[in-house]
C-alpha cells in the first residue's frame, strides 16, 4: 500500500501491530476532548458507549487530565466491567434514563463535556446533560447525514456543539493529521494513556470479528490480524431470496440507501 506520508507516523518500538491498528481510534478520542472540548482537571465528562474503542480512549484521556468520568455501556456486562476498572458513575445506554441519573450524580449542575455518537432524541437528552457554557462533541454521522433538525432552545444556555469528523478532516487537508497525532504518540509512549484492549481474529475468519461486532457485547476493539502463513478466504454464498406471489410489501425509507437497495431486490425477484 502506498499511503500520502502525511497520513503516517512512525510505529514506536516495542509496539504489536495491534497496538498500532488502535492508535488512529485513541487519537479521535484526543481531538475531541483535548483540542476541540478542551477538557480540564477537575472537570466532568459524560462518555457514551465507554467500553467501546473510542468510549475506552474518552475514558483514559479524561482520567489522565484530572477529570471526573461519567459513563453509559448498553450492556450489564460492560457496566460491570467500567464499575471493575474504577467508574463509580456507569449508565445504560439503550434508555433516556441517563440524562435524569447524571443530572442526580452531578448535583443537578450537569457535566462539562458529553462526547456522543448516539443518533435521534438521545442528542436532545445529552443536551439536558451540559453544565451551561459547555460543549456536545458529536462523533455521530447519521443525524448529520441525514440533515435531521433540531432545536435551538437548549442553546441558549451558551453551550457549543462540535461535530468531530478527523477522517474526513484529514482528507480534505492532509496537513491536519500530523500534528494531532504528535501528542497521542508522546502520552502513549510515556504511559499517561493505555493502549485499547482488543479482541483479535485472524484475517481469515473475518466473519466470526464481524459476528462479534454485531453481537454488541465487545469491549474495546476488533482486530483483524494479517499475521501467520497463507490465508484463504472463502465467500459464503449469496442467500437466495423468493417472495411468495400474491404478497404486498411496504418499503419505508424507500429513497435512502438500504431501502432503495430493498425496493430493487423486491422488484428484481418479480414484486410489482
Amino acid at each position: 500500500m502506498v499511503v500520502d506520508e502525511r497520513f503516517a507516523v512512525p510505529c514506536p518500538a516495542g509496539w504489536s501491530v495491534e497496538q498500532a491498528a488502535t492508535f488512529f481510534v485513541t487519537t479521535t478520542a484526543w481531538h475531541a476532548l483535548v483540542d476541540v472540548g478542551r477538557v480540564r482537571p477537575g472537570g466532568t465528562v459524560l462518555v457514551h458507549s465507554a467500553a467501546g474503542g473510542v468510549g475506552l480512549a474518552a475514558v483514559g484521556i479524561a482520567r489522565a487530565f484530572g477529570a471526573r468520568v461519567l459513563a453509559t455501556a448498553g450492556t450489564e456486562r460492560k457496566r460491570a466491567w467500567l464499575r471493575a476498572r474504577g467508574l463509580s458513575d456507569v449508565f445504560d445506554s439503550r434508555t433516556l434514563d441517563f440524562a435524569d441519573e447524571v443530572l442526580a450524580a452531578t448535583g443537578g449542575r450537569g457535566v462539562d463535556l458529553v462526547l456522543n455518537a448516539r443518533a435521534g432524541p438521545a442528542i436532545e437528552a445529552c443536551l439536558r446533560c451540559l453544565a451551561p457554557g459547555w460543549r456536545f462533541l458529536e462523533l455521530g454521522k447519521r443525524d448529520l447525514v441525514e440533515a435531521r433538525d433540531l432545536s435551538l432552545g437548549g442553546f441558549n444556555r451558551r453551550l457549543t456543539l462540535s461535530a468531530i469528523d478527523l477522517a474526513r478532516a484529514a482528507t480534505e487537508d492532509p496537513s491536519y493529521f500530523a500534528p494531532l497525532a504528535r501528542p497521542v504518540l508522546d502520552a502513549l509512549v510515556s504511559g499517561r494513556i493505555g493502549h485499547l484492549p482488543a479482541r483479535v481474529f485472524t484475517a481469515d475468519a473475518p466473519t466470526a470479528a464481524f459476528r462479534a461486532l454485531s453481537g454488541g457485547d465487545w469491549i474495546g476493539k476488533v482486530v483483524l490480524a494479517l499475521r501467520g502463513g497463507p490465508m484463504t478466504l472463502r465467500a459464503d454464498p449469496a442467500p437466495t431470496f423468493a417472495p411468495r406471489p400474491g404478497r404486498t410489501w411496504l418499503v419505508t425509507g424507500g429513497t435512502g440507501g438500504f431501502g432503495l437497495a430493498a425496493a430493487g431486490a423486491l422488484v428484481d425477484a418479480g414484486v410489482t
